[in-house]
């Protein structure tokens, strides 16, 4: 039985709420599946709700540190997809991150699952938005 993979998302600004837009990739980093469409719906973290059956959205919370966060869990001994790809979603402005036609990022999973290295944070080529990447990397350890 293989051991729980975590993914975490933390989002730090002035924002009060944001929102993971997000799917799944299985066999490929440029697929977006959604989790409940193809056997994954174990994975979608509390709170959560479907989204037109093209994904999933997660609400992040704030903690006490300040940032807003979400944290996904993958239980070991079953499935584990390639990676997540997702989007930030802000519903008070309905802006997007990254901003752009198809923006989004890709975290691979398999990775950490396999005692490699920390996975990095890649982005989109339609990349527009205003995200500090320096610091996503940092905070994700790598």
């Amino acid at each position: 039985v293989g051991a729980d993979v975590y993914a975490r998302w933390k989002v730090y600004g002035e924002c009060e709420e944001m929102q993971l837009h997000w799917g799944v990739a299985l066999d490929h980093a440029d697929e977006w599946l959604a989790p409940q469409l193809v056997g994954m719906d174990h994975i979608v973290p509390h709170g959560s709700w479907h989204y037109k059956d093209r994904a999933v959205r997660t609400p992040l919370v704030k903690v006490p540190e300040g940032r807003l966060q979400a944290t996904m869990r993958v239980p070991g001994g079953g499935v584990l997809p390639v990676g997540v790809r997702f989007s930030l979603y802000h519903p008070g402005t309905d802006q997007w991150y990254p901003g752009g036609l198809g923006g989004n990022f890709f975290v691979p999973l398999k990775p950490i699952a396999e005692g490699l290295a920390a996975p990095r944070l890649q982005k989109s080529p339609s990349f527009t938005g205003a995200i500090d990447m320096s610091k996503m990397r940092e905070d994700a350890g790598g």
